[in-house]
């Protein structure tokens, strides 16, 4: 069945018809996909994680410090709006490869190294930080995960 499309006129112009656009700092499509808002939100995280590059690689600030930072200067640009995604196991994965990369960074540990992720989660022990509102969005990501 093919998609009929509405022809809309606003003061005698016709509006384009777009695949997606942003509204309101969430990318929006037409198809209702959230992968591609997923995909987005990551770069926009890993672009703030490039700006506090002098952050990381500082031996002033501890672990600690550097987590808390994570936390509210990446992990809430990464997850804004994600109570409103419909998560796909393939989009699961990427949010958790992400955050291993982050606490890599954090640690200085490459991916060269070839630790695995359990035990980077136990070098950070109970220096894990994920504060009760990164932790909401987590499980809700989990909750609303379909199998495609």
């Amino acid at each position: 069945m093919a998609q009929i499309i509405p022809i809309i006129v606003v003061d005698g112009e016709q509006l384009k018809n777009v695949p997606g656009f942003v509204y309101l700092g969430t990318l929006l499509t037409s198809n209702n996909d959230c992968t591609p808002e997923i995909k987005r939100r990551i770069n926009l995280a890993s672009q703030t994680v490039r700006m506090l590059k002098s952050l990381w690689a500082s031996s002033d600030l501890t672990t600690k410090t550097k987590l808390d930072l994570m936390t509210s200067c990446i992990f809430s640009r990464l997850l804004y709006a994600a109570k409103t995604w419909t998560i796909k196991v393939a989009d699961k994965h990427r949010f958790l490869a992400y955050e291993m990369r982050c606490y890599r960074r954090i640690l200085k540990i490459s991916w060269r190294d070839r630790l695995s992720n359990v035990s980077i989660r136990q070098r950070l022990g109970s220096q894990q930080y994920r504060p009760e509102e990164v932790t909401v969005v987590w499980t809700h990501v989990e909750w609303t995960m379909i199998d495609w």
